[in-house]
């Protein structure tokens, strides 16, 4: 997901919501590069914390004029250095340091 826009994520998310709207306790989970506040990163690829998280979902669901129940969870956590990096290759994301981390989501259909 942080690899897209806002508006690209919206796109994925709501064809996520379209295979898991009928299925009671199906889950989307995953984790990828976040930041404190949300916003965008680099090339306007855009960064969760949980507020703008939830914000995508809310957004989602009222363009698809979903009804139901859903459970959103993300957590940011914050890496040592503030750079993402995998060994033996440059930064993934050059962050300057500040509010860059590891961002945990959970997306649960609760009720249908």
């Amino acid at each position: 997901m942080h690899l897209f826009t806002w508006e690209q994520q919206l796109l994925v998310c709501e064809n996520v919501v379209r295979l898991l709207r009928n299925i009671e306790g199906a889950l989307f989970v995953g984790c990828m590069v976040g930041k404190e506040g949300g916003g965008e990163g680099e090339q306007g690829r855009w960064l969760h914390d949980a507020d703008s998280w939830v914000r995508l979902w809310g957004t989602v669901w009222e363009r698809l004029g979903m009804s139901g129940s859903w459970k959103v969870q993300g957590e940011l956590r914050r890496l040592p250095g503030g750079d993402l990096v995998k060994e033996g290759e440059e930064a993934v994301m050059d962050s300057g340091g500040e509010g860059i981390g590891l961002f945990e989501f959970s997306v649960e259909r609760t009720g249908v």
